[in-house]
């Protein structure tokens, strides 16, 4: 199956690139700094800068092929996140994002990762989603080696063992726990209780008709 996901009809993957790359070109050309865009709870809450709050998981860094292929692949699997799970639900994939990413926000404040900027830790959130969703289909590593999606957890972490040490392996579990509790009321809670919280398009949807 092809897993490519058609932007053009996926709103929330749309404004994540668009304002991911919005804030790469800004940076590039020194009309914003890097600083401006980290997250810091005393900058945040003292200073009320609160975009700091949205800006720390969309930017991924300086202008290079690196950053490049790290924002195409958190894209990529948005796009695949929102194309089979939450096609025509816009409002419940935004709701999602926003409860992973308060989650990371808050594992950030108690100080059990330490970044000036959250969008890897949203990218294994996402990476975990997808093999979660789509466990049965398969994805090529850099166009050499196919996988199966559901193994995508296990080979970054061994991929950022081997590239960092033991040193990378906080940030990668701290994005598959919130993506795992992302995914148990997704799909597990539902089953056994007939609440599906993260579903909040149908009740706006009622309110407003």
């Amino acid at each position: 199956m092809d897993l490519l996901p058609d932007f053009r009809s996926h709103p929330v993957t749309t404004a994540l690139l668009c304002i991911s790359g919005f804030l790469l070109i800004l940076t590039a050309f020194d009309i914003l700094h890097p600083i401006q865009l980290v997250y810091s709870p005393t900058l945040v809450y003292d200073q009320k800068q609160y975009w700091r709050l949205v800006t720390c998981f969309l930017y991924f860094g300086e202008f290079k092929l690196n950053t490049l292929l790290h924002l195409n692949w958190v894209v990529y699997m948005s796009g695949v996140i929102e194309q089979h799970f939450f096609i025509k639900r816009s409002l419940d994939y935004i709701w999602l994002l926003f409860l992973g990413c308060s989650m990371i926000l808050f594992i950030r404040s108690i100080r059990v990762i330490d970044l000036p900027y959250l969008s890897v830790v949203l990218g294994n959130m996402l990476l975990y989603l997808v093999s979660r969703i789509l466990p049965r289909h398969n994805v090529n590593i850099v166009e050499i080696i196919e996988i199966p999606v559901r193994m995508l957890p296990i080979v970054y972490v061994s991929i950022g063992t081997a590239m960092y040490g033991l040193s990378g392996i906080k940030i990668n579990l701290v994005g598959y726990f919130v993506g795992h509790v992302l995914w148990y009321f997704s799909e597990i809670f539902p089953h056994i209780t007939g609440l599906h919280l993260l579903r909040i398009q149908h009740r706006i949807e009622r309110l407003l008709a």
